[in-house]
């Protein structure tokens, strides 16, 4: 009888980590530190996103404190299931969605202290991810795209 249960409770545990969804369990801490180490160094020129992420993907949507669903899901074309990971509810934070086709392949949740994104909006292409930063008169770190020349 005790085979039985094992075995039961092996195939249980197996069913049930098959039935999990990894969609929105791709937060990349390391390159939110690895953004704030960037923008802190003597030597800077512009944040390059496609550098710094080391995932393939396709464009980087900025997502704003206490953005709505419907408007986060109209912003990126698709439903993401990870959205209530992100954040939002934090007027602290910025979250960047990095996407492949229609799937957000990894997310980080910047503190905005460490590099505010929110001076660009909406998705940018990995081509376009580049950044300058602009510090306010507060000492603010404000990130906006940077222009091509």
């Amino acid at each position: 009888m005790p085979k039985i249960l094992l075995f039961l409770a092996l195939f249980i545990a197996l069913f049930l980590s098959g039935c999990s969804n990894d969609e929105g369990k791709k937060e990349n801490k390391r390159l939110s530190i690895e953004i704030t180490q960037a923008l802190l160094r003597e030597k800077f020129d512009y944040l390059d996103l496609s550098v710094l992420s080391k995932t393939d993907w396709d464009r980087v949507c900025i997502i704003a404190p206490y953005a709505l669903a419907e408007d986060v899901e109209k912003q990126i074309g698709f439903k993401w299931d990870g959205l209530f990971n992100t954040g939002r509810g934090n007027e602290g934070v910025v979250s960047l969605l990095f996407i492949k086709d229609k799937t957000v392949v990894e997310f980080i949740v910047h503190p905005r202290y460490e590099g505010d994104f929110l001076g660009s909006h909406g998705c940018i292409s990995r081509e376009d991810a580049k950044f300058v930063k602009l510090e306010d008169k507060n000492g603010w770190l404000k990130l906006t795209q940077k222009m091509n020349n």
